[in-house]
């Protein structure tokens, strides 16, 4: 009887536990309409999570006459992760953007796409962690390989993953 008490009481723990666990759990928002640069903060059990949502967007022009004269349009902005135009002859604009880590912990990043930009969009590095102190520069692609003219839009997201005790790795 006691053996199926102490089995009980731990199993009833265990149960706790996940359920406390799911709900606590961070939402990171899904792609969607967005008009502006916004950060989202949120946390679970172990981390901090800080979500910047870019809206992004990039044209992709046809070229069928060789030496025909295209106009490249081009964005400067900083903060801006607009592409601008490219022809589609599987030409490429690229971003650069630099991220810092000033935190106390080390931090993963990664990055998510949404919308019908996302499969022409390669990052240089992406899944890494940015150790405290440290700086890394990422360039963000836009293909026009083998990609109907139009134009593409959607949200890319930087998601940082920072954890809440000093003996966690993240």
């Amino acid at each position: 009887m006691k053996e199926q008490i102490k089995i009980f009481l731990i199993l009833s723990s265990l149960g706790i536990f996940l359920v406390a666990l799911v709900l606590t759990a961070c939402k990171i928002p899904g792609g969607g309409e967005l008009d502006e640069n916004t950060v989202e903060k949120c946390s679970d059990l172990f981390f901090n999570y800080e979500i910047s949502r870019y809206p992004t967007g990039g044209e992709i022009v046809a070229v069928d006459i060789l030496g025909e004269n295209i106009s490249v349009g081009l964005v400067t902005d900083p903060w801006n992760l607009n592409f601008g135009t490219i022809p589609s002859n599987g030409s490429y604009a690229k971003r650069s953007i630099v991220l810092s880590n000033s935190g106390e912990l080390a931090t993963r990043i990664n990055f998510r796409v949404f919308g019908d930009i996302f499969p022409l969009i390669s990052f240089s590095k992406d899944n890494f962690v940015i150790n405290t102190g440290e700086q890394v520069n990422i360039d963000i692609y836009f293909f026009s390989n083998n990609t109907e003219a139009g134009n593409y839009s959607g949200e890319i997201q930087i998601i940082s993953r920072r954890p809440k005790f000093k003996a966690m790795r993240v």
